[in-house]
């Protein structure tokens, strides 16, 4: 009685697991608007208007605040705020041609670009090195510190990324009333980028960093996303100017960058330390996410123009996102803090997204990660320019803007059809479900991408669980037949010594 009684309850738990498992397989990925939005929705809503909202608000919010202080009290406020929004807007600018954004990256790169050099000794810098606008204390710039790579480089992006625009250089026309801007602005980062040329390590002919900052000490210490920001900002430059002298650093600091990946074959994925110390590259902290993504932006940046990094090592970028700090369990979907997928954090990260066209479920997993945020948060309460630069990054690097993205998704197709031919015969049922899902990939692929990728999903989750799932039903029919069985041998064998007391 209690083999049946555990029986009844092992077989309960496991239907009551059956069913949210083809309620989940059925619902995924359970995002409002899924099936009547184009492109894909935000929050339940067409994506231009939530971008277009955000960065109204953004806009709004920013203006209130310089208008307290011009840096509003800390110098780091335009790289850790002003830049993403620079950014936010070049990407609107970019995929809808709007001169509104254009309108408004300007006005604030012209505000960051008039308080580039407060102290008037004509060297522009945005690192606490005045008395003006420094602030007392800071992790980024403490007193004396004279000035930031990273601080500097990231606003240097946002200059040139607006720089770029202007010049027509993202396929836009080029504004020509701002010309004359344009040109100020890279007079201004071509000091700024040559000021820091001072302050250089080589390790070898091809291979060296920029320090972190113009103090001795930080000769020592190659930070990858440090480095990476300023190097960004001369690639751009390089891209208006067309002078090789703003290749050399570049190159360098991705060979060290490069030469410092750990390669792991079992998940086809790269792992990398914040940064190595000294010329034997003793490792420091493992990468966090948030900082790796400048790290994977810089490498990005590099093969888009054909230097040191190739598609292979954009592919394994990719998929340290997805097979390695992705995390989705019964509970939910969030990242690791850290790149080796250690800690926990479900803030959608920057920048990682430019790898999408290499692996679209890098895209999808963000595009559900930022529909969680929003869910969260509330579009009313969404506003920053963090916020608006990974919103417009979902919209502007969504593969299916990549020319001839199409075939990478019949590969995935033939893919998961491989995958659902290999599970065993004897679990047909789940090997049915999951070749449906792969037949009506193949039928909306040329209707949609991302819903011809949900259906792959779809059936690459069937195809994993086929084996467990199935092996577990056979295991309990087989053990309901012998306590079945049982059970009537038990009566019959009752029945016979009942009658044989009857007839005694």
């Amino acid at each position: 009685m209690r083999i049946l009684t555990g029986l009844v309850i092992v077989t309960i738990i496991f239907t009551a697991y059956l069913t949210k498992f083809y309620i989940d397989i059925s619902v995924f990925p359970s995002i409002a608007g899924i099936d009547e939005i184009e492109p894909f929705p935000l929050a339940g809503l067409q994506p231009l208007f939530v971008l277009s909202y955000v960065a109204n608000k953004t806009w709004e919010y920013y203006n209130e605040r310089l208008s307290m202080q011009p840096y509003y009290y800390w110098p780091g406020y335009f790289a850790w705020n002003i830049h993403y929004e620079v950014r936010g807007y070049i990407n609107l600018y970019r995929l809808t041609g709007d001169r509104l954004w254009l309108d408004r990256a300007v006005a604030r790169v012209d505000h960051m670009v008039n308080l580039s050099d407060v102290n008037g000794d004509g060297v522009p810098c945005w690192g606490n090195y005045n008395s003006t606008y420094g602030s007392p204390e800071g992790p980024y710039d403490p007193p004396g510190m004279d000035g930031s790579v990273v601080i500097d480089g990231v606003i240097s992006i946002a200059v040139m990324e607006t720089a770029a625009a202007i010049n027509g250089l993202y396929g836009n026309e080029p504004a020509r009333e701002y010309r004359e801007k344009a040109e100020r602005y890279v007079e201004v980062i071509s000091k700024v980028v040559k000021r820091w040329w001072n302050y250089w390590t080589s390790l070898s002919s091809d291979e060296g960093y920029y320090w972190y900052s113009p103090k001795p000490e930080a000769a020592e210490y190659g930070i990858i996303n440090q480095f990476g920001a300023m190097c960004v900002a001369e690639l751009i430059l390089h891209d208006i100017t067309g002078d090789d002298e703003y290749l050399v650093h570049p190159r360098m600091c991705a060979n060290y960058f490069k030469r410092a990946l750990r390669y792991l074959p079992n998940r086809d994925a790269y792992l990398w330390r914040y940064a190595y110390v000294g010329a034997e590259k003793n490792p420091d902290r493992m990468e966090d996410v948030g900082h790796g993504a400048m790290d994977v932006s810089f490498a990005f940046e590099m093969y888009r123009r054909g230097l040191v990094f190739n598609e292979t090592d954009m592919v394994r970028f990719s998929n340290t996102y997805t097979n390695i700090f992705w995390k989705e369990t019964l509970t939910g979907i969030f990242l690791g803090s850290h790149i080796d997928g250690s800690g926990t954090n479900d803030f959608p990260p920057i920048l990682w997204v430019q790898l999408s066209r290499f692996n679209y479920r890098l895209w999808f997993n963000q595009w559900r990660l930022i529909n969680k945020y929003l869910a969260a948060r509330r579009l009313e309460k969404t506003y920053g320019g963090y916020v608006l630069q990974f919103l417009t990054e979902i919209m502007l690097y969504n593969p299916e803007r990549v020319e001839n993205f199409k075939r990478v998704m019949e590969q995935e197709i033939e893919r998961a059809r491989n995958v659902v031919a290999g599970i065993p015969l004897p679990f047909q049922p789940y090997r049915y479900m999951a070749e449906e899902e792969v037949r009506k990939a193949q039928e909306s692929i040329n209707e949609s991408t991302l819903i011809s990728f949900i259906h792959v999903e779809k059936s690459l989750r069937i195809s994993s669980a086929a084996s467990l799932l199935g092996t577990v039903t056979y295991l309990l029919v087989g053990a309901w037949a012998v306590a079945c069985t049982l059970t009537l041998r038990k009566r019959s064998v009752r029945g016979w010594r009942a009658s044989a007391e009857t007839l005694s």
